[in-house]
């Protein structure tokens, strides 16, 4: 018997809860109207917000489409700058290169110039030391001459003294 009661039971509760869900359907108003009609302003509310967040993104990317641009060109002008100071440094090389060249050249020719004067002299120490040598050897002869001249004389004197000596003695 129990069994009967509680599948009776089951069955009341189903009936009721039937019962009660044809209640509140026909005294509800449709939810989807309530919904929509709640979710309206919302809606609408979102769809501002949606064009809004449009706006501002369209004028954030031609900020930033601004800002780019403006970017590029100095970098761009960055660029030029370096581009500049580039040549000037390689126009500086190349001056500096050109005066080291201009100083090695004068050096060269410095030394050069030193080279030829040391070998004239040289060559006036050796025309010197020649023509010394000539003097040397021309006094040298001279005093030979000289004393030849004066051997000579003495010889002759010698001689006459002789003769005279020889002369007296005769006499």
């Amino acid at each position: 018997m129990k069994k009967k009661y509680k599948n009776t039971t089951k069955k009341r509760k189903k009936r009721k809860i039937k019962a009660n869900s044809r209640r509140n359907s026909r005294n509800s108003v449709n939810l989807q109207k309530i919904v929509s009609f709640k979710f309206q302003a919302l809606n609408k509310a979102y769809e501002n917000f949606k064009e809004k967040r449009k706006k501002e993104k369209t004028k954030q990317e031609k900020i930033n489409h601004t800002f780019k641009e403006n970017l590029e060109k100095i970098e761009q002008e960055k660029l030029i700058q370096l581009d500049e100071v580039t040549k000037l440094k390689e126009k500086r090389i190349a001056e500096e290169q050109q005066e080291k060249e201009k100083l090695d050249q004068l050096h060269r020719e410095k030394i050069v110039k030193e080279k030829q004067k040391r070998i004239e002299e040289q060559n006036l120490r050796k025309l010197k030391a020649e023509e010394d040598k000539k003097l040397q050897e021309e006094e040298l002869a001279k005093l030979k001459e000289e004393q030849r001249i004066l051997k000579e004389k003495e010889e002759k004197n010698l001689k006459q003294e002789k003769e005279r000596r020889l002369k007296a003695e005769e006499k």
